[in-house]
């Protein structure tokens, strides 16, 4: 289960994904217009060619949570820090983790593809993790 393992470590999880805590983040990015607008978001705030790394085949630039911060901005990653029960600075770091694990899954051909039955709900996207 590779990916679901990296999800759940990338939440803090010891076994297993905090499904909740998926949860939360999977709510907090259709808020902010699903993945195409917070990659868009990502891309306006300079981090254009980490995102292009993330839909390519080849290896995912890294992103720190600082740049995700500075990137998303301060009110948007307070809806997640509330979601989660953290403050903004741990909500950063969680997306900066789990995003490029999640574009990855949605582009398998180096494009976001949330229009295919299942990719634009938790459960499907989760289901997906897990083959």
């Amino acid at each position: 289960m590779g990916l679901l393992d990296d999800l759940s470590g990338a939440l803090g999880g010891a076994q297993g994904v905090k499904f909740n805590q998926l949860l939360a983040i999977w709510k907090w990015v259709q808020e902010q217009g699903g993945p195409d607008r917070l990659l868009e978001k990502l891309r306006s705030g300079g981090l254009s060619s980490v995102v292009d790394s993330w839909l390519s085949n080849s290896g995912n630039k890294p992103v720190s949570g600082e740049e995700v911060h500075a990137a998303l901005g301060e009110e948007s990653l307070k809806s997640l820090a509330d979601k989660l029960g953290t403050d903004i600075h741990s909500a950063a770091s969680t997306v900066a983790k789990m995003l490029p694990m999640v574009v990855d899954k949605l582009s398998p051909k180096g494009e976001l593809d949330t229009s295919s039955p299942g990719k634009s709900d938790v459960g499907g996207l989760l289901k997906g993790f897990l083959k």
